[in-house]
C-alpha cells in the first residue's frame, strides 16, 4: 500500500525547483543583477534609518517612563506620610 503522506513533498520540491530556475534565469542577466543590488542597497539604507528612529523613540519613551515612575513614587510617599500623621493624631485623641 502506498504511503499517502509523501505525496505533498513531491509538489513542494517541484515548486521549489521552479522558483530556483526562475531566479537563475532572472539573475543570469547583468542588468537584473545590478538592479537587484541597487534595490538591496536602498532597502539597507532605509532599514538602518528606521532602526535609528526606533532606537531614539525607545530611549525617549524610557526616559519619560522613568520620570512618571519617579513622580508616582513621590506621590505615594507623600500619601503614606499624610496617612501616618493622620493615624498618629487619631491615636492621640483616643
Amino acid at each position: 500500500m502506498p504511503n499517502r503522506k509523501s505525496n505533498g513533498t513531491g509538489l513542494f520540491a517541484l515548486l521549489a525547483g521552479v522558483a530556483a530556475g526562475a531566479a537563475a534565469v532572472f539573475f543570469s542577466k547583468p542588468e537584473n543583477r545590478a538592479m537587484v543590488k541597487k534595490e538591496a542597497r536602498k532597502a539597507e539604507v532605509f532599514a538602518k534609518k528606521e532602526a535609528r528612529i526606533v532606537e531614539k523613540t525607545l530611549a525617549e519613551d524610557t526616559k519619560k517612563a522613568r520620570k512618571v515612575v519617579k513622580a508616582n513614587v513621590k506621590t505615594a510617599k507623600a500619601a503614606v506620610k499624610t496617612v501616618k500623621s493622620k493615624a498618629k493624631k487619631l491615636a492621640k485623641k483616643r
